[in-house]
């Protein structure tokens, strides 16, 4: 059962914040940038989502959103930064199935 829980820790310790993400995203001209779009995009999408991102939005639209919904809510920065980038996403285009 130890080695479980000591497992489970390092597990969540390696988990990138949504603090990560925003300091990345930051760094403008840095590799920080680069690191940001890929990590964003990628975990946009990673899953089926509950959003629908209408045709011709950019990449850089949705690096948009994103910071901004990190930037506004700074107590729920601690949190997975790829649950943050759903709930983002989410919130600015909403699926019309739901």
């Amino acid at each position: 059962m130890a080695v479980v829980l000591c497992l489970t820790a390092a597990a969540q310790a390696q988990l990138v914040t949504g603090n990560d993400l925003l300091d990345n995203c930051k760094d403008q001209l840095g590799p920080g940038a680069v690191w940001c779009i890929g990590y964003v995009v990628g975990a946009a999408d990673a899953v089926a989502p509950p959003y629908c991102v209408p045709q011709g939005v950019t990449r850089g639209q949705i690096l948009g959103v994103v910071v901004h919904f990190l930037e506004t809510r700074p107590k729920d920065r601690h949190r997975p930064a790829a649950l943050l980038i759903q709930e983002s996403l989410q919130q600015a285009w909403p699926s019309r199935a739901r």
